[in-house]
């Protein structure tokens, strides 16, 4: 199965548009000097679908959580909570958090996905 590609779209110019730093370990942190709100690349799509229902990100996950929450991936039609975009390969939170770009995720789910 593929995913919804309107959602893809916009996830990958999420990505891309340098308006979201990047986070590991959980879909949503915070800069310690900024105070600025960070996301992983999971996150950047919680945080889409978010705005898209009009509630707040917390209530679109588990804070705290690394994984996408079951209504988020059913939105996003996606196979799994945390793809793995190549079979043997890295899932997306190992990408993100081995110190992946965002620009280099989003080139890997614009292939793969």
């Amino acid at each position: 199965s593929t995913m919804n590609p309107a959602v893809k779209v916009r996830w990958l110019n999420a990505l891309r548009s340098g308006n979201y730093l990047q986070a590991k370990k959980k879909l949503r942190d915070r800069d310690e000097n900024t105070g600025e709100h960070t996301y992983c690349c999971l996150g950047v799509l919680t945080k889409l679908y978010a705005v898209d229902m009009g509630i707040e990100f917390s209530r679109a996950c588990v804070y705290g959580e690394e994984t996408l929450s079951p209504e988020v991936q059913a939105w996003a039609g996606l196979y799994h909570n945390n793809p793995t975009p190549d079979v043997c390969g890295p899932s997306l939170t190992e990408l993100n958090d081995g110190g992946t770009s965002f620009e280099e995720i989003a080139d890997v789910i614009e292939a793969k996905l």
